[in-house]
């Protein structure tokens, strides 16, 4: 008892109304913990109903998570009178991303809840080598995890074309189901990381390569290294069409010096924003302020 602040990561780890053989927490136990009741706070970092709500509006949407939100949203453990009682429980919402800060800011004064600026993911970045140097063949890489949703429906064609194209110049790791330790060892060897087509910003996957100093294909949409607070995001913004993929694997195949270039810039920006002492310190002064008012 007697915690300074609750932080939830996403509601749909929260026990709706009291069921003693659910060992999930319940939001009356979490404020029975608190030396302030009001000291709850909200991490938007996942899907969940506002996240599944505002899906059609998203300049990335697959067809196969539009689907998927629609059927969320009808089987949503947390329902619209359920989540309109947290929203007046929780001091605020703190998003990971553009992407889920824009959902939530869509339907702001719809809540009226209060929406605090991205505090991105924390990662250790010491914990990783930087390592990308280019030997016999430049090494491109595509983690398979969520198919349709994340688009690799177009990111393998377009990496199968540029193999066939430029066979002496590229080779391919399509790897799916691996545990961690290995998944990131693969990564360690890799030159260019792609990680998903539907992203508006850097996710964990991409979050890991950055700080590797690898080159990354996926989310950076426009606003999204103002949203940062940077004037400079380094991941290379690919859509869900294997022609625009392929050509920007092309000029990065035929212009290997960029990779060195964005390399530099990829662990820099992991360094500034997403290292796991600075995140953390931004969550508790945010954590002090909003105790004293």
């Amino acid at each position: 008892r007697d915690w300074d602040v609750a932080f939830i990561i996403n509601l749909g780890f929260l026990q709706k109304g009291k069921n003693i053989f659910n060992d999930m927490i319940s939001m009356d136990e979490i404020q029975s913990l608190l030396k302030d009741p009001t000291q709850i706070f909200l991490s938007a970092c996942g899907g969940d109903y506002i996240f599944d709500r505002y899906f059609p509006n998203r300049n990335k949407k697959s067809p196969y998570y539009m689907e998927k939100s629609k059927k969320n949203l009808a089987d949503s453990r947390v329902s619209l009178s359920s989540f309109n009682n947290y929203m007046h429980m929780v001091k605020g919402i703190i998003p990971i991303t553009i992407d889920y800060y824009e959902a939530y800011k869509y339907f702001e004064d719809e809540y009226d809840y209060n929406l605090y600026p991205i505090i991105p993911l924390p990662f250790d970045v010491e914990s990783v080598e930087v390592k990308n140097e280019i030997k016999d063949k430049i090494v491109i890489m595509h983690g398979v995890n969520r198919y349709y949703e994340k688009g690799s429906d177009f990111i393998i064609p377009a990496m199968k074309r540029i193999k066939n194209d430029y066979p002496d110049k590229v080779e391919l790791k399509i790897v799916s189901h691996l545990p961690l330790k290995e998944y990131m060892e693969i990564m360690a060897e890799s030159n260019i990381l792609i990680d998903q087509a539907y992203a508006s910003s850097a996710g964990m996957n991409a979050v890991e390569a950055l700080a590797m100093g690898k080159v990354v294909l996926g989310g950076n949409e426009e606003g999204n290294a103002e949203s940062l607070g940077v004037n400079k995001f380094p991941v290379i913004d690919i859509i869900a069409d294997e022609n625009q993929i392929y050509s920007v694997l092309k000029d990065l195949v035929l212009h290997p010096e960029k990779i060195k270039e964005i390399s530099q810039e990829s662990r820099k920006t992991a360094c500034e924003l997403y290292d796991c002492r600075r995140v953390a310190e931004r969550y508790i002064n945010l954590f002090r302020k909003e105790q004293e008012n």
